[in-house]
């Protein structure tokens, strides 16, 4: 997760927080660090929601494997973020799972569905995948599924520019400084 999901996470624009990046030092874990206590799964947490997440956190956060965020009651966070056998911390203990992760995040939230279906006390469950992230492997069930089309792999909207795209951004020095 980048800085995109670090805004959502802490519900806060990146240009409000000084992530604006996938890694150190203006993005990724630690630099969002400092925001774990204010995240929205915190303030569910608060309310008296059960709190889940399952798939990948943020980058970085397999340097601190056993580290659990606050606000999260259930944690299943990918600490090796791959698509074939991630390696994943259960509530901060590592576990050695195999199979195509997306399936994986599908069992953990099934059995958390499960575990919680006759329970009178809301929850909120946070699911993500390492899809869509490069490079795109598919389960191996899947790899001949669209063998025969022929996909253009760089399409013209990538290839020019919006003309509202900006080339940089003036960092103010309160939050340069921070």
């Amino acid at each position: 997760m980048g800085a995109h999901s670090e805004g959502l996470l802490s519900g806060r624009l990146p240009h409000n927080t000084g992530l604006w990046s996938n890694t150190p030092v203006h993005g990724a874990m630690a630099w969002f660090a400092q925001y774990e206590n204010v995240t929205f799964a915190r303030h569910l947490q608060d309310a008296g929601y059960h709190t889940f997440l399952a798939g990948k956190y943020m980058n970085g956060y397999g340097k601190r494997p056993t580290h659990v965020p606050v606000g999260w009651d259930d944690w299943r966070g990918f600490n090796h973020v791959t698509y074939n056998n991630p390696g994943v911390s259960v509530q901060g203990q590592p576990a050695n799972v195999s199979g195509y992760s997306t399936d994986i995040i599908r069992r953990y939230a099934r059995d958390f569905l499960d575990g919680h279906a006759t329970s009178d006390k809301p929850f909120f469950m946070y699911l993500s995948p390492k899809a869509p992230h490069a490079p795109w492997t598919p389960a191996k069930r899947h790899s001949s599924l669209y063998r025969s089309i022929k996909v253009q792999h760089q399409s013209p909207i990538f290839r020019t520019r919006h003309p509202h795209d900006i080339d940089s951004c003036e960092i103010p020095s309160s939050r340069a400084a921070a």
